[in-house]
């Protein structure tokens, strides 16, 4: 009897894999919103799903079908020509040239996004008496934020000054760095409150705590912001600006996975939600709608050009 050879075993295949790519420079509420919901979109359709702090070319093999960085790092162009079979989709301020064709950018202008709150929050602020509480760190995209955010003012309303006094020109902006407390935020909106009587105010999403918005309705102030807290009794909260990267994901999230996707660049939407009409009447928001359209399609530009 001739004895047969025994079969080696076979290799397993390795299962198709979704990687979210996050460093620290993401942020960790950031990273665990996105964690969440991808991680969900990928085992609901079979796919394997990790999340990484940091990624190599050595560490990508040909099962993995898909990397998301809500955030731009400099290795992503290297990293996508290293795995042209591998679709990265990746969040940009801006659109970015001569990215490898397996890079998809979905594009949320922080720029536009200023513009619209300050061209929303100037609608709720009777006599023009509007402040703002934006992040102030000390680098150039702070300043850019506040600039395109005065110039979203602006364009609403000129010059801007208040009839009666105190006198002033809106808005007003108060900046801190963007881990100061609710208690800091408080003490500098209280003091230009006190000093101007505010009618409304911008609050970014830097500012943005339990402690400050619980303030804002004990003094009786319009709030527009960032995100809308729950739960504040007779808080006047008149409108969100919504910039939602993570929504646009998860709307294409099937189109990524087929490869069917229209074009690499995919912008993400402003939109005005959570509206009080009591506060931003319907003819207010068409025009709020119209401004962001134009700023969209380049019409209108949220920051001023450098003239020679």
């Amino acid at each position: 009897m001739v004895p047969t050879e025994t079969p080696l075993p076979t290799e397993t295949p390795q299962p198709s894999l979704v990687v979210l790519y996050a460093p620290g420079s993401v942020g960790e509420q950031i990273a665990a919103a996105w964690q969440e919901r991808i991680a969900t979109l990928a085992q609901t359709d079979g796919f394997a799903f990790e999340m990484r702090t940091t990624v190599t070319e050595e560490e990508i093999t040909e099962n993995w079908q898909i990397v998301v960085m809500p955030g731009y790092e400099d290795s992503l162009p290297s990293l996508a020509a290293s795995a042209p079979n591998t679709l990265f989709v990746v969040v940009t301020d801006a659109t970015l040239p001569d990215l490898p064709t397996n890079v998809v950018q979905m594009v949320a202008d922080p720029y536009a996004k200023a513009f619209a709150a300050g061209n929303t929050a100037i609608h709720t602020a009777a006599d023009w008496r509007l402040g703002a509480l934006l992040p102030g760190d000390s680098n150039n995209d702070s300043n850019l934020i506040q600039s395109a955010f005065i110039n979203g003012v602006n364009y609403y309303c000129g010059k801007c000054g208040t009839a009666y006094t105190p006198l002033f020109d809106a808005p007003l902006i108060t900046t801190l760095p963007t881990s100061s407390s609710g208690e800091a935020w408080i003490e500098v909106i209280s003091e230009l409150h006190r000093q101007y009587i505010l009618r409304a105010v911008f609050v970014s999403e830097a500012a943005s705590s339990q402690e400050l918005f619980t303030f804002l309705a004990e003094i009786n102030m319009i709030v527009v912001g960032e995100q809308k807290p729950a739960g504040i009794e007779g808080l006047r909260w008149a409108g969100t600006i919504r910039q939602d990267s993570l929504a646009v994901f998860e709307e294409n999230w099937t189109k990524f996975v087929s490869r069917n996707y229209v074009s690499n660049i995919i912008p993400v939407p402003i939109e005005v939600v959570d509206v009080n009409e009591d506060l931003l009447s319907t003819g207010r928001i068409r025009l709020i709608e119209e401004t962001i359209d134009a700023v969209a399609d380049g019409w209108v530009l949220p920051l001023s050009p450098d003239y020679p």
